[in-house]
């Protein structure tokens, strides 16, 4: 019996929840500030012809896996450059959770809050993907995607575990 949070076809038809063809609604969420000490707009630096975001942004969105692909950040101009490459950049974080003492999780917790809110999505999971590392492959993320399943990790927060994905 198939699960009700998994009833999503994805793209690329692969499994996942343990049922062919169907997928948890995942967010991809990329903290991107302007305040960076070392580099100022080091998110939007051009490295290898095009701003550091983009190489992110478009493995994220081109691996079929994410269901959404947000980018979390206090700046304007960082948000514009996100969207010309396909990320949704619809809010401006608070600047309290673009602090150099920030903790990581801030800006997810916010934008996973705003989504809710603001639209009524509830992604089942979130992933990180720091822009900062250009290197990553969509494998990359498919790989941590598939953590969860592979070790049998509890439900997310606020989710019984009979409602688990893969669980009949």
């Amino acid at each position: 019996m198939q699960n009700s949070l998994c009833n999503k076809q994805r793209p690329n038809g692969r499994e996942a929840c343990g049922h062919k063809g169907s997928v948890e609604t995942i967010l991809g969420v990329i903290p991107a500030r302007a305040g960076s000490k070392s580099i100022p707009d080091k998110s939007i630096a051009t490295v290898g012809g095009r701003p550091l975001i983009a190489w992110t942004i478009e493995v994220a969105r081109s691996g079929g896996l994410l269901t959404r692909v947000v980018v979390t950040t206090d700046s304007p101009r960082i948000a514009e450059v996100a969207k010309q490459y396909g990320a949704e950049a619809p809010f401006l974080r608070p600047s309290e959770l673009a602090q150099d003492e920030t903790p990581g999780i801030g800006p997810v917790i916010h934008a996973v809050r705003w989504f809710d809110e603001h639209e009524g999505f509830r992604p089942d999971y979130a992933i990180v993907l720091q822009p900062t590392s250009p290197l990553r492959t969509a494998q990359d993320i498919e790989a941590a995607v598939g953590l969860p399943s592979r070790y049998r990790v509890g439900s997310p927060p606020g989710r019984p575990d009979s409602e688990r994905p893969g669980e009949p």
